[in-house]
């Protein structure tokens, strides 16, 4: 359960294309988050969750790509949404989930998306990405 969500979390935080999924595997066995057992099956399954319909052009390197980029709200908070992609004036926030589809994580991504209309951003989605159910909602 969590321990699974952590290493997925820090393994897609390391791939900006599908270029990436063999050097972020490796940082993840390397970082003792992965046994180095499970490393093909993973390797994998990661191919398959970013080549899924719904996700796949986030992964073709048509946006420029932040992960793990500290957003500092008014009042001087820091959050950290997993992901901004950046493409001509489109702005899009994608948080990755491993559990069940909550009110508490569509809040989170709605509060990105407002804050990134509070820093100039006109054009701004938030995406909630339930990796494993292949589910993606738009806040």
């Amino acid at each position: 359960g969590r321990a699974y969500g952590i290493m997925m979390h820090e393994l897609l935080s390391r791939v900006t294309t599908a270029d990436d999924v063999d050097a972020a595997v490796s940082h993840v066995c390397d970082a003792g988050l992965l046994p180095v057992t499970s490393r093909e099956m993973i390797a994998a399954r990661v191919r398959s969750v970013i080549s899924s319909e719904t996700v796949r052009e986030w992964f073709d390197g048509s946006y420029d790509v932040r992960t793990e980029a500290t957003v500092i709200l008014p009042g001087g908070a820091a959050r950290r949404p997993d992901r901004v992609m950046i493409r001509d004036d489109r702005v899009m926030v994608v948080d990755y989930k491993f559990g069940e589809p909550s009110d508490r994580y569509r809040k989170q991504a709605a509060s990105y998306r407002d804050m990134l209309k509070q820093m100039g951003y006109a054009n701004v989605e938030s995406w909630l990405w339930y990796v494993e159910k292949d589910i993606i909602e738009e806040e």
